[in-house]
């Protein structure tokens, strides 16, 4: 049936049943048979019962709602549905779902929190708080809360929102009167008026005990109704914001016009710490106007009159006057006012815009002609110079020892392995067993290879090694520099040092270079000059040698003298000659006869080519054929050894020659002892056939005979005797060496009567 059943039907089912059950036997239904019936019943909607837990009776919907409501109207209006189940003996599940209908039959109750609540209730708790908020006039939620053993969201869902005649506000977690708002707003009126400097606003606030947010919509109210007599710096949020009492700022405009007018500047701080903003706007705000301000200098720490300015200026120029140099600190002693740094600086720097002449370097002000003249008297010292030559002396000697190394690695003989490589790598190797046959007009260019590509790697070596010879150029020390500049003030030397130091360390590169360069050249020079001598010398000393040994094939001469005269041209002037060259390729020191020792060592310490053509031609000396002599000769005067070509000899050199030779006898004949003119007078006889002898004293001898038929009887005759004194000369003693010697004395004397007209 789509009609409701009622408790009044449920109760004539139930006086149905009974009877049933009382009748017989044959017309009663089992405890089975009843329950399915009515569970039959309650799915097909005929009735809208619940079980009780025990399962032992049935409650229509209507009755149960009625049970719930009466529970909770004795529970105060308050109970939770756990209760309500567990008293009704019905099950949770069936209470829950009473509820919405409870609320449409029996007006509005709220579930919340696992309870259910009556309207009744609430206003009990509006009662309440009415109550509890005229003792003190404010209320936390949570006290509330806890007094009333609700969950805070549960409290707040039954209270609010407040109602109007309660005459509360609820502020975050506080619920306060109107009444204890207008006291709390009278307090904060009185802490803004009774505040006479600048405070922290935050400190305000915790004056107030109250809290940021309430006490700033106070602040508002007071502001809006201009009960604030001051104003505030910085943002109101800002922990650092101020409140500024009007007195306050009042005394501050009397302070700083008393500082500007009396003492003549006030400090940048004090513009800080009086939180009065830029010192320009707050000075045009005080004094009245931007006009005011124009008179001021606003430094770095301070602010001061432009008298002031022109005081410290003063001072500065005193000191520039008597010390050349004035720096912040004479200012400082000077005058009693609390400049910074900056602030003279600034100063120095204004009065270098007005004199160009002066300049400014960190906390010093001084002439700019002092860079100027530092620089010019270190140019003109000669200590740039000297620093100059004494690094082209120590670069000369280590270049000289490093070709002194590479002659010595020349002449160290290497593994067969390598033989090849270092005759390609070693540009100053001269072995004739090089690769390549050179080109005609390159010295060296047999041994040096001759190939481009040889050529090109020199270049490029060379191009690093100047690159290098820059690099290592000498320079100054900026404490080295300091030390030269005697004339200037102590203070200033680092930096003026600093100023003129790279046009120095310039200077001194160029002036190395200046000198490098001269040096190398004059050793070019001293060395072509050199060579030229040498070149003079060994023609002209070889030209001789030639002479002499045409003389020695003079039919004159028997073959046994000839030898002997061979030998000795050879152990004296060719080997002076060999001699000479060997200290020239070797560029030992000319005009010194060498040991055989120092000679062979001298010869060992040559590069391999060398060695070997000095080896030969010292060896070609001890013995003939002189062709020997020639052949080495010419190879150590090639180009590849010492490039001293040795031109052929001609008939009218020859004769001057001879000439010559002729009047060096003659010279000797005149001035020389006994021995010595019989010599020069029997060479001079042979010079005058034509033939130019080199011989000694132990010649004549052999010599005298051969001009028996070259010159006169008498003259022979008288050489003859002569040769006899000059032999018993050097045998006999005492008297009769003393009668020896006049008749030798008076034979030389008619010889040169005779023979040098």
């Amino acid at each position: 049936s789509s009609k409701m059943t009622t408790w009044a039907d449920i109760q004539r089912l139930a006086t149905d049943l009974q009877r049933v059950q009382l009748a017989n036997a044959a017309q009663k239904l089992s405890e089975s048979n009843c329950i399915e019936v009515v569970t039959r019943l309650i799915e097909s909607r005929a009735i809208d019962v619940v079980y009780t837990r025990d399962g032992s009776a049935y409650i229509t919907r209507s009755h149960l709602c009625t049970m719930m409501v009466n529970e909770v109207s004795a529970a105060g209006g308050r109970l939770g549905v756990e209760a309500i189940s567990a008293t009704l003996n019905v099950h949770f599940d069936h209470v829950e779902a009473s509820i919405p209908r409870i609320n449409q039959e029996y007006g509005e109750y709220l579930y919340t929190n696992g309870e259910l609540i009556s309207r009744d209730y609430v206003n009990q708790l509006h009662s309440q708080l009415r109550s509890l908020l005229s003792d003190c006039g404010i209320r936390t939620i949570s006290s509330l809360a806890r007094h009333w053993d609700l969950a805070t969201e549960t409290l707040l869902q039954l209270i609010t929102p407040l109602p109007q005649d309660l005459g509360a506000v609820l502020d975050g977690d506080q619920i306060y009167t109107h009444s204890y708002m207008a006291a709390h707003k009278n307090g904060v009126r009185a802490l803004f008026a009774a505040t006479t400097k600048m405070t922290l606003l935050s400190t305000l606030i915790t004056r107030s005990n109250l809290p940021a947010a309430r006490f700033h919509t106070l602040l508002d109210e007071l502001i809006a109704e201009k009960e604030i007599a001051g104003r505030f710096s910085g943002s109101r949020n800002s922990p650092s914001a101020l409140y500024v009492p009007s007195l306050h700022d009042r005394l501050v405009e009397a302070y700083v016009k008393n500082q500007i007018l009396q003492k003549e500047f006030i400090e940048i701080s004090m513009f800080h710490k009086l939180k009065l903003g830029e010192p320009k706007v707050a000075l045009a705000q005080i004094l009245g106007g931007v006009e005011k301000v124009k008179d001021l200098q606003i430094l770095s720490s301070l602010v001061c009159t432009d008298a002031v300015v022109e005081r410290a200026k003063a001072v500065l120029n005193e000191e520039l006057a008597s010390k050349r140099v004035s720096d912040v600190s004479a200012v400082q002693a000077e005058m009693d006012i609390p400049f910074g740094v900056d602030d003279i600086q600034s100063i120095m720097k204004e009065m270098t815009k007005k004199d160009k002449k002066l300049t400014v370097e960190g906390d010093l002000i001084f002439s700019s002609s002092m860079i100027s003249n530092a620089l010019n008297e270190v140019k003109e010292s000669d200590r740039l110079n000297e620093k100059a030559k004494e690094w082209v002396e120590k670069k000369l000697e280590k270049k000289g020892k490093e070709r002194k190394e590479e002659k010595e690695k020349e002449t160290t003989p290497q593994p067969q392995g390598k033989k090849a490589a270092a005759a390609v790598e070693d540009d100053d190797d001269w072995d004739d067993k090089k690769k390549g046959k050179g080109k005609k007009g390159g010295r060296g260019g047999a041994e040096k290879g001759g190939s481009k590509g040889g050529k090109s790697s020199i270049v490029t070596q060379k191009d690093k090694e100047r690159e290098e010879e820059r690099a290592s150029m000498p320079h100054i020390s900026l404490d080295e520099l300091e030390e030269w500049l005697e004339n200037i003030p102590h203070q200033l030397r680092g930096i003026v040092a600093e100023k003129i130091h790279a046009e120095v360390d310039s200077c001194l590169s160029h002036l190395t270079q200046q000198q490098l360069a001269s040096r190398e050249a004059e050793a070019v020079q001293s060395t072509k000059k050199a060579h030229v001598q040498m070149r003079e010398k060994a023609i002209a000393l070889y030209q001789r040698i030639r002479i002499f040994e045409e003389a020695t094939l003079s039919e004159m001469f028997e073959i046994s003298l000839k030898t002997d005269l061979r030998s000795h041209l050879l152990k004296t002037l060719c080997a002076e000659l060999s001699n000479d060259l060997l200290s020239f390729v070797s560029s030992s020191p000319s005009g010194v006869t060498l040991s055989p020792k120092q000679r062979d060592d001298t010869i060992s310490s040559l590069p391999s080519t060398s060695k070997n053509a000095f080896t030969a031609l010292v060896n070609s000396l001890k013995e003939e054929p002189f062709e020997a002599f020639h052949e080495a000769l010419n190879k150590v005067c090639s180009r590849s050894i010492c490039d001293l070509p040795l031109n052929p000899i001609d008939k009218e050199t020859r004769d001057s020659i001879i000439s010559s030779y002729s009047s060096l006898l003659k010279e000797e004949a005149m001035n020389g002892v006994p021995a010595a003119t019989l010599l020069s007078l029997i060479l001079l006889q042979f010079a005058k056939q034509g033939v130019a002898v080199h011989a000694s004293g132990k010649f004549v001898s052999q010599l005298l005979p051969c001009l028996k038929n070259k010159i006169d009887e008498s003259s022979f005759d008288s050489m003859i005797d002569t040769q006899k004194l000059v032999i018993d000369s050097m045998r006999k003693k005492g008297a009769e060496l003393e009668e020896v010697n006049q008749s030798l004395n008076e034979k030389i004397g008619d010889l040169r009567k005779k023979h040098l007209k």
